[in-house]
């Protein structure tokens, strides 16, 4: 079964056209309906549903809207989705998981990834489980102590999973690399001829320049969880760590100005849009507009040699129309 990822505004296109009536949507909430009813399957996500909380908040919590976008999203998805409470997420695996019970989920701070299961964390090989707490209430103190907006913390780590309080970490290394980005051209480690060239790079042919692979171990250190390129994808990989790799590489492509998104706003709503990259990993497709997520994943997924695909809505309609 094919598996397709759109991200939330190409949901939210087909929203538009479902409730409002939008034209300018019909043929791709055409394309939705037609290929979902031929067998394909459009998986949502907890990122989904995080921005739907994000735009039920902002209606003062009128029913009316977000209410039906949750209902919709349950539609369109048959409410599978690439993570859940109970089941670890594999490619092409996607399982039941109630929109409604994530939303209850995401509203508040463990979030969907409460319930995950990591068996095995090499880094805390043999250690007990409460040296296992103290040693991550240690790491979320120090992202914390360090980042200049303020952040809603979990409580009592000991009543959430690991693969929670290690979600919740990737997402506080994030913001951080949104807060305290470097960046190599203002440093001076790019010259302005590398800098021009990165600017004009086709998104698979980034990683491909030595002079970028040398650059990249510089953000890949200390205490952060880093990235495992050999494990990606494989059957070893734990989700956490399929976070922290795509977490860390978006961090690099915007450290060297690659599709950086410079508007302030956007920049915040990064956390999402590196959500649903991540989620998308586990389909075979991922649908996006907006234009540099799209030429970032796409160059970090040639990178670690992933197999989904990413394209535009054009795209999609094109190749699936």
């Amino acid at each position: 079964m094919t598996s397709i990822y759109i991200d939330h505004n190409i949901f939210i296109n087909y929203f538009n056209f479902k409730f409002n009536g939008e034209e300018i949507h019909k043929n791709i909430s055409n394309l939705i309906d037609d290929l979902s009813n031929d067998g394909f399957l459009f998986p949502y996500s907890p990122a989904h549903v995080e921005e739907i909380e994000l735009f039920r908040v902002s209606l003062r919590d009128d029913r009316s809207l977000w209410s039906e976008q949750l209902r919709v999203l349950g539609e369109i998805s048959n409410k599978k989705s690439s993570i859940s409470a109970d089941v670890h997420p594999k490619e092409g695996h996607f399982v039941f998981y109630d929109t409604d019970l994530c939303h209850q989920n995401v509203k508040n701070p463990k979030g969907c990834c409460d319930g995950m299961r990591i068996l095995s964390m090499d880094y805390n090989e043999g250690k007990s489980v409460a040296d296992k707490f103290k040693f991550y209430q240690i790491v979320i103190n120090k992202i914390v102590s360090q980042l200049e907006s303020p952040v809603e913390l979990p409580g009592d780590l000991t009543q959430m999973s690991e693969g929670g309080i290690l979600s919740f970490i990737a997402m506080l290394e994030e913001r951080l690399g949104i807060e305290k980005s470097i960046d190599f051209r203002k440093s001076g480690r790019l010259t302005e001829k590398q800098i021009d060239k990165i600017e004009k790079m086709d998104p698979y042919e980034v990683f491909d320049h030595d002079f970028v692979l040398d650059l990249l171990p510089e953000i890949n250190g200390g205490w952060r969880l880093g990235f495992n390129q050999e494990y990606f994808g494989d059957d070893r990989e734990v989700f956490y760590r399929r976070q922290s790799t795509l977490v860390w590489l978006f961090y690099f492509l915007n450290s060297i100005g690659y599709s950086k998104t410079h508007n302030k706003l956007k920049a915040k709503n990064r956390l999402h849009d590196t959500s649903h990259a991540l989620y998308a990993s586990y389909a075979d497709v991922f649908v996006t507009n907006d234009k540099n997520l799209r030429k970032q994943t796409q160059a970090i997924f040639s990178f670690l040699k992933h197999p989904t695909l990413v394209m535009s809505q054009e795209e999609f309609i094109k190749n699936h129309g």
